[in-house]
């Protein structure tokens, strides 16, 4: 992974060194800013960096609990107290509690969803959690505790044609 910064005119300059994560593949920065959470296809943790809040280089500050089964996505919950990641092997979603101060992951959970989990997103108010699952051509629906970020299924949302990415708008209807 490369961090880089925005130029005025639209260019990209990198900034510090290049961290590498065997099999890189989902990305998530924290509501702060303080932290990039990042997950790789071969690697059964997620790895916690530290953004330099100057030149927005990273710094690795912690690799977190297991999140096993090829992870694809890591989340962060709206209000930064929770991550999730959803593990495509072992069709689960890995949930955590985020440590505010450090970054760092703690209290792991798994959570059956669905066959070949791909990614991982929540609602902007935090109260849900969505997992596209390609191979069973359909959306996980969980809702989030406020408390403790313990998810509890409420459906599959069915029928659909190998969904494996999702988008959520700003507005709850």
């Amino acid at each position: 992974m490369t961090s880089f910064k925005i130029n005025g005119n639209g260019t990209l300059s990198q900034t510090g060194s290049q961290m590498i994560l065997s099999g890189a593949f989902g990305v998530r920065v924290d509501p702060s800013g303080r932290f990039l959470y990042a997950v790789g296809s071969f690697s059964s943790s997620v790895a916690v960096y530290s953004i330099n809040s100057s030149d927005g280089s990273l710094s690795l500050a912690s690799n977190g609990p297991n999140a096993v089964g090829s992870p694809h996505s890591v989340e962060v919950s709206p209000n930064g107290r929770f991550s999730f990641v959803a593990n495509t092997a072992t069709d689960t979603v890995s949930g955590f509690t985020v440590n505010f101060t450090s970054g760092g992951l703690t209290n792991p959970a798994s959570y059956g969803s669905g066959k070949n989990s791909f990614q991982v997103r929540t609602d902007p108010s935090g109260k849900f959690l969505y997992v596209p699952n390609k191979l069973s051509g359909s959306v996980s629906i969980f809702t989030i505790d406020p408390a403790t970020g313990a998810l509890n299924k409420v459906t599959d949302l069915g029928g659909l044609n190998g969904p494996h990415q999702i988008a959520v708008t700003g507005v709850l209807q």
